[in-house]
């Protein structure tokens, strides 16, 4: 059995389970990739000068990104901002690395199952032998899922709700530290308008997935422009729209505090620790 990494979309073109296999071992492979190298990094680490070696003088990479969405502490025993540790539970370096290389197995496991038995039964119609599956809103519910996580990231993690919170420090990079961000949600604010965009977006999205086509169908219920019209929501809609408005709400909850601090716009840079 070939394993499928290295497939593109024309291979498996109208082909659902191979392509499911396929975007499937793309993400093993980047989330395994991640998990391993957060690993060596830590192994390569020098935690005993938080002060004069941190992070970017000792070449690391993943550790200053982690550190940015609230991970500091150690199961090593230290952590990047040198405060005593009490109850570091599993979201430490290691367990967010190890936590990567698990779901990287469990997603190449998953790979193989879709390769192997890739002619299901729901793919198509036994009657017909054609394909059963409206691909554009499946596409569409796949994304809209990941939106919400996205959505969620922002609404709970970022703003310590549910969460941490993630790396904050003054316009010098003088007090750094892991803290929720209280979205000022006033109509005259950035993040006000970046949300109502995000809630205006997935408004227009819902309306496109599920009452758009339905009504051309009915005006025009012999005509392929309702086809067309689906076509065009997998195309545009989903893909672009909904990711756009997602990345929205994200934006409206960190940047309206990162602007501010443009030093921490992408992590815990040389800049800071320097």
């Amino acid at each position: 059995m070939g394993l499928p990494w290295y497939r593109v979309h024309t291979v498996v073109l109208n082909d659902p389970g191979h392509l499911i296999s396929v975007h499937i071992m793309h993400t093993a492979l980047v989330a395994g990739w991640v998990g391993s190298m957060a690993l060596y990094e830590l192994v390569v680490f020098d935690p005993s000068d938080l002060v004069l070696e941190l992070m970017w003088r000792q070449g690391m990479f993943v550790i200053p990104f982690m550190t940015s969405l609230g991970i500091t502490n150690s199961w090593g025993d230290w952590s990047i901002t040198g405060g005593t540790m009490t109850n570091l539970g599993i979201w430490s370096y290691e367990g967010v690395a190890g936590a990567h290389i698990v779901f990287s197995g469990l997603c190449f496991l998953a790979t193989i199952w879709h390769w192997v038995y890739w002619d299901l039964e729901i793919f198509s119609d036994e009657r017909t032998r054609k394909p059963s599956l409206y691909l554009p809103k499946i596409f569409g519910i796949h994304l809209f899922l990941p939106g919400l996580v996205c959505f969620g990231f922002g609404a709970f993690h970022v703003t310590g709700l549910y969460g941490p919170g993630i790396w904050l420090s003054d316009p010098y990079g003088l007090t750094g530290r892991v803290q929720s961000v209280k979205a000022v949600l006033k109509g005259h604010t950035f993040n006000a308008n970046t949300l109502s965009i995000n809630t205006m977006g997935t408004l227009v999205l819902m309306y496109s997935m599920v009452i758009c086509k339905g009504l051309v169908q009915r005006v025009l219920p012999n005509a392929r422009l309702a086809d067309d019209i689906g076509v065009w929501e997998g195309s545009i809609i989903y893909e672009v729209l909904y990711l756009m408005f997602k990345a929205e709400a994200i934006v409206g909850f960190m940047v309206g505090y990162l602007m501010k601090v443009t030093i921490l716009i992408e992590v815990p840079s040389r800049e800071v620790q320097d």
